[in-house]
């Protein structure tokens, strides 16, 4: 699973400039997402095995595409804020993600509604890459004297 992803994550770039950003994420969560309803069959190892593969593609191609989604919105305005609110999200629903199978495991003696969750949290994420704006159009296309009035405000209230 992790050689899987670090080689997606190496490749994504390159594919989303080529095929397009939302169209690469919005194939990679559903991929992701997908994937998981392997876990239900994974009694055999090699179901597994191909879950394993299957998820480090979607799961490593997810992450590459964020800062190429920046750029395109943004242009060539600093994005380490977005940026880091959107690896904040993504990391807060890895860590739920693999917390929530306990007590979801307690509740239903079963491990499928966790599975039912992941996948309806990666079809959402897919939904919601189709939703955005076509990236053709600069969200804050003067962002530099937008900086610098924002700056000069500072000045004027410290």
């Amino acid at each position: 699973f992790s050689a899987v992803s670090i080689v997606t994550r190496l490749t994504t770039p390159i594919l989303c400039e080529r095929l397009g950003v939302r169209t690469v994420m919005t194939v990679f969560y559903i991929l992701q997402g997908a994937t998981v309803l392997l876990l239900i069959f994974s009694s055999m190892d090699g179901m597994f095995l191909i879950f394993a593969v299957s998820f480090g593609v979607g799961y490593g191609g997810e992450t590459g595409g964020f800062p190429i989604l920046n750029r395109k919105y943004f242009g060539h305005a600093p994005m380490g804020g977005a940026h880091g609110f959107q690896m904040l999200g993504a990391g807060a629903g890895m860590a739920l993600g693999g917390w929530i199978g306990g007590p979801v495991f307690d509740i239903f003696d079963s491990y499928n509604p966790a599975f039912a969750i992941s996948v309806v949290a990666s079809f959402a994420g897919a939904v919601s890459i189709i939703l955005l704006e076509n990236p053709a159009k600069l969200l804050i296309p003067d962002w530099q004297k937008s900086e610098e009035k924002f700056e000069q405000n500072l000045k004027i209230t410290t």
